[in-house]
């Protein structure tokens, strides 16, 4: 069709109307469109029967959810309630228990407070002496004498419960007498006792409190093992305060020496001993020069000699006491 020809038929479509288009509304319903809709429908109802069973599913999970977690609850109430009256049944066995057995009951108590107070046995055969005396002093030897043994034995060493494995039960009941061949086992007679004294030095780190400890329980246990009674505390301070002074350095002992020299019975005790040897420890280096910190003291005046005697270089400086 050329040019004039669709040019006729254009004008003959406007002279008719047929140029606008045709409403939808008009236009005929294919059977096509119909199945198309209706498979829209029902893909839409099928969405929305899943989604209905799916929120009714969520419904009834969560319902479960919430029986089993009522169910727990009550159960762990169960628990608890059982728990109280067993706490309390026990309360009640533990208090029938102390009044028929008042003297085992009280040795419980106190198996329950050396857990935090006493520690276990060294291997050092001077720490065995102050361990002793630690578990005299938490418990005493006059009404548990019976049941010390029961008490320490959880604290014994490897080699002292191999000892006390070997004694007969008659023997394990006194106190006194374990504790002898505890000593004896592990050599510490009054030989031991005398030979450590007389050569007992201080340790890298140890504090003079803990020397003079150590000092004043191997002489208590030297004079023990020697059978000798004496409640002069007097002379026993006198011989471990003689005894902490001939290991001191050379400035050390000039500073207790002149403290020594200002009070009236001329010696200190051990305790006002320790605290003036610590109180010099933490105010002078080991040359005897003050340290930084101490107030109006500068760098220039830290170089300056001390003043003061030198004790001698051959002979001891203070009277040793060797017991014999």
């Amino acid at each position: 069709m050329d040019r004039q020809a669709l040019l006729a038929a254009w004008a003959e479509a406007v002279a008719d109307g047929r140029d606008q288009p045709q409403p939808l509304w008009d236009q005929p319903v294919t059977q096509q469109g119909g199945e198309e809709d209706e498979r829209f429908a029902f893909e839409r109802q099928r969405h929305a029967d899943e989604v209905a069973l799916r929120r009714e599913q969520f419904e009834i999970e969560r319902e479960r959810i919430e029986m089993q977690r009522q169910e727990m609850m009550m159960k762990q109430e169960e628990i608890e309630q059982q728990r109280e009256e067993m706490r309390m049944k026990q309360e009640e066995m533990d208090r029938q228990y102390q009044r028929e057995n008042p003297i085992t009951a009280k040795v419980k108590r106190w198996r329950d407070c050396l857990k935090n107070s006493l520690y276990a046995m060294p291997q050092d055969s001077i720490e065995i002496v102050n361990w002793f005396q630690n578990l005299e002093q938490y418990i005493g030897t006059t009404k548990f004498q019976i049941h010390l043994v029961d008490l320490m034995r959880p604290y014994l060493n490897y080699k002292a419960k191999t000892l006390l494995g070997r004694f007969q039960s008659t023997e394990i009941v006194d106190y006194e007498f374990v504790k002898r061949a505890l000593l004896r086992e592990f050599k510490l007679d009054a030989q031991s006792y005398l030979y450590k004294f007389n050569t007992i030095t201080i340790q890298d780190g140890e504090s003079y409190s803990s020397f003079a400890g150590r000092v004043r329980a191997l002489l208590m246990y030297y004079i023990e093992s020697r059978h000798v009674k004496t409640n002069n505390d007097q002379l026993l301070n006198l011989l471990v305060s003689d005894k902490i002074k001939p290991g001191l350095d050379g400035g050390t002992l000039c500073h207790i020496l002149a403290v020594e020299a200002a009070i009236s019975n001329g010696w200190l005790p051990p305790e006002k001993l320790v605290s003036a040897l610590e109180a010099y420890r933490a105010n002078y280096s080991s040359d005897g020069r003050p340290r930084s910190g101490a107030v109006g003291i500068t760098s220039r005046m830290q170089n300056r000699p001390v003043p003061g005697p030198r004790p001698p270089m051959n002979g001891p400086s203070v009277m040793q006491v060797v017991i014999l």
